[in-house]
């Protein structure tokens, strides 16, 4: 663990260094967008992998500045000196959470600087409360749930229409639910979102006109339940039905041998800790730092599926996915996605392309991965 934590440290602090230099870069020429746009990829990288060794308080931070700048990016005007100051002090911030994890110690968190940061983004006085209570569910659900639900709730939802989260427990048939949902749902709204959860379970953000009722009624004789109701006055709480959740499969084999999976990732730490995991459950672990680079090992070698994270430079995940679909030798090989940060448009494009599952990195169990990859697999092989 200590080696992890010295990686970690090392890479994390090799993005902040770069990230503060375009920051500067783009205060120093505000016509120079594409400076803030290569400062979120770091910040996109870091909040993926702190999660996955434990250092989720620098996550935190890195997502609330990634969604800042993203801001930037369509109102430059909220590019002010005093968000400039803030902004560095949250890469200070990041540091000295780095060093607490490197160290042992009890990560500060960082919601004062979170606070401050959003406080320099302006929000329609409608939903300003809604959103504090949305700060707090993020925290609960620790994925990106609580930041898709800021985008949206941020721009006002249409006449009518209102929030809800739909919670799938975990549980045996946890990957059969989500189609049967949304073909119940389609007549009550739209799914804006789907976010896996650490304990295994899954939830789902619908936006509907429909009545609680009617939309309570919809979802009779399935294992999901609302917890939450959304709405721009409330936030009302709604009964939870225990579960009881099912010991993850064992991995699967060949006969001949152990399945062999190409894992493609820029962030070395996260190829290690997946590595670990995977070869921990019975895989043979090929690893490729981008697209380009998994594209050249995958035509030259046999795998029975893939695991990408969807940004990455050279080729991205989805890019490498296309490229593969498109050859009739690889044309069969399941491709697993994840992403930092999934938008409904990176997920329509992936599973357009053929994508078996898009996953939020650091946003579901290791467990419900396993589940995912064993069935692909399985399915792949007829």
């Amino acid at each position: 663990m200590d080696d992890i934590r010295k990686q970690f440290r090392s890479e994390a602090l090799t993005h902040l260094q770069k990230a503060e230099e375009l920051i500067q870069a783009y205060a120093s020429d505000p016509s120079a967008t594409d400076h803030l746009t290569q400062a979120n990829r770091h910040f996109h990288a870091l909040k993926g992998s702190s999660p996955l060794v434990g250092a989720r308080p620098v996550s935190e931070v890195a997502r609330t500045v990634e969604a800042c700048l993203k801001r930037i990016l369509s109102e430059p005007g909220l590019f002010t000196p005093a968000l400039h100051s803030t902004l560095r002090f949250a890469l200070t911030m990041m540091q000295r959470q780095i060093d607490d994890f490197v160290a042992g110690q009890p990560i500060r968190d960082g919601e004062t600087v979170i606070r401050t940061i959003r406080s320099h983004l302006p929000t329609t006085r409608s939903v300003e409360e809604l959103l504090q209570n949305v700060e707090l569910m993020s925290r609960e659900l620790r994925n990106s749930l609580g930041e898709t639900m800021q985008s949206i709730l941020g721009k006002e939802l249409e006449e009518g229409k209102r929030l809800y989260i739909l919670h799938v427990p975990p549980h045996d048939r946890m990957q059969d639910e989500l189609p049967r949902i949304r073909e119940a749902m389609k007549d009550c709204g739209s799914i804006l979102s789907v976010a896996g959860r650490e304990e295994g379970s899954i939830h789902i953000l619908l936006s509907s006109s429909s009545e609680t009722q009617t939309i309570r009624t919809k979802l009779e004789g399935f294992h999901a339940i609302l917890t939450e109701l959304l709405s721009h006055e409330k936030i009302a709480e709604l009964p939870v039905t225990e579960t009881t959740r099912p010991a993850p499969p064992p991995a699967s084999k060949k006969q001949e041998g152990k399945f062999r999976v190409l894992l493609a990732d820029d962030s070395q730490i996260t190829r290690d800790l997946y590595r670990i995991l995977l070869q921990r459950n019975g895989y043979q672990v090929e690893l490729a730092k981008d697209g380009a680079e998994a594209l050249l090992m995958l035509r030259s070698s046999s795998f029975d599926a893939v695991i990408t994270d969807d940004q990455m430079p050279a080729m991205d995940g989805s890019e490498f996915l296309r490229a593969a679909k498109n050859d009739e030798r690889l044309y069969h090989v399941p491709f697993i996605l994840m992403s930092g940060h999934a938008t409904d448009e990176a997920r329509s494009k992936a599973m357009k392309f053929g994508a078996a599952a898009y996953l939020v990195k650091g946003g579901f169990e290791k467990e419900q991965l396993l589940v995912i990859l064993k069935e692909a697999i399985e399915k792949a092989q007829g």
